[in-house]
């Protein structure tokens, strides 16, 4: 299902989640539930999608390559490639952590994915 892109906002129909404080606890059980599934690339991707899900708790559209930049940005984390971001999204929707739409504009060019996290 591809959906048109737009505003942030538009998107909270697709929050699952009732506060960012709800959403936060899920994560952190979602990163003791699937510690031997999760890489430390994994891991840091994912903490950093969720840290662009804070507008709409569990929602975000951020480019990858924006994200990539958060994550280079932060002299704690080690940088991670764009195969490793890719990776660990793959990895979160056979898990059922993360659902992922595509974003597109008016004349059907594709943009930046929306990212749903699933309870």
């Amino acid at each position: 299902m591809k959906i048109k892109s737009g505003a942030i906002d538009q998107f909270e129909q697709y929050s699952q989640f009732k506060s960012v404080e709800e959403f936060q606890k899920y994560v952190n059980k979602i990163l003791v539930d699937y510690k031997m599934e999760l890489t430390n690339g994994d891991r840091i991707a994912l903490q950093m999608l969720v840290r662009c899900s804070s507008e709409i708790p569990g929602v975000s559209n951020p480019a990858i390559d924006y994200v990539l930049e958060l994550i280079e940005s932060q002299s704690e984390l080690k940088p991670i490639s764009r195969a490793t971001f890719k990776r660990m999204v793959r990895k979160a929707i056979a898990l059922g952590i993360l659902t992922v739409y595509q974003t597109e504009k008016e004349n059907g060019y594709q943009l930046s994915n929306l990212y749903i996290f699933n309870k």
